[in-house]
């Protein structure tokens, strides 16, 4: 599309002519030809994070199409583009997007190499219980004597007056301690160390992957889409 401005003076003659072109690309072209099909591939190549470690053939020749695809439509793309020495926006764009379908092969070489480890893996978890559930090995309460108490085990059983209860007063405060197989049955709520074997580590990797990759490539799309749609309305304006 192209503007032409022809501004001519009556005050006075001149031997000259001005002519100002204003040409302007339209998108909708690139838009159906190769930003779609380009964001399609990227997708499909995701595919490979919900298929099993072991579907070796299934993910190696997925990720491979996907990459020979981009591979040819930038080829298609650059055909019937001008060669420039500077970086255009459809180059940075198709970069990218290679460079996502390539992760996604990086990424199942990364998972196949987890899954064929022979070292497990100790994550530590956070504990699913409330603080509420334990039963704390030292309360302080007020008033009382305190009370000290030795737990014998089964079998070696004393008789109550071998057993020592010593009751002690401390400002006016009394503290049990309590030691007693009671307390040891309900543990104090805390972190839970889990031993990860390495198809749970791969799976993980792949859990993982499922909401990185999106992201990454939607956080790619709102700056790319934001720089360059305002960069050509400060051009046009």
């Amino acid at each position: 599309m192209a503007h032409v401005e022809l501004r001519l003076s009556t005050l006075r003659l001149f031997s000259c002519l001005k002519v100002k072109l204003k040409l302007q690309r339209r998108i909708s072209y690139h838009l159906t030809q190769t930003y779609l099909p380009t964001i399609l591939i990227v997708s499909v190549s995701w595919v490979t994070f919900w298929l099993s470690v072991e579907a070796v053939p299934a993910r190696v020749s997925l990720g491979i199409t996907t990459l020979l695809t981009m591979t040819t439509l930038i080829g298609g793309a650059k055909q019937g583009l001008p060669a420039v020495s500077y970086i255009k926006a459809l180059d940075v764009w198709m970069g990218t997007c290679t460079f996502f379908v390539f992760s996604t092969l990086l990424e199942y070489v990364v998972v196949s190499k987890t899954s064929r480890r022979k070292v497990a893996l100790l994550v530590t978890m956070p504990s699913s219980g409330s603080a509420g559930h334990g039963v704390p090995r030292s309360s302080t309460m007020s008033p009382g004597p305190r009370f000290e108490h030795q737990y014998s085990p089964p079998g070696t059983a004393k008789s109550p007056s071998q057993n020592n209860f010593r009751p002690q007063k401390l400002n006016g405060h009394c503290d049990y301690d309590v030691e007693s197989p009671v307390a040891e049955a309900y543990p104090r709520p805390g972190p839970t160390k889990v031993v990860l074997t390495p198809a749970q580590q791969a799976k993980r990797i792949d859990i993982i992957a499922r909401v990185l990759f999106p992201s990454m490539f939607g956080a790619f799309n709102f700056v790319y889409w934001t720089y360059y749609l305002l960069q050509s309305w400060e051009e046009a304006g």
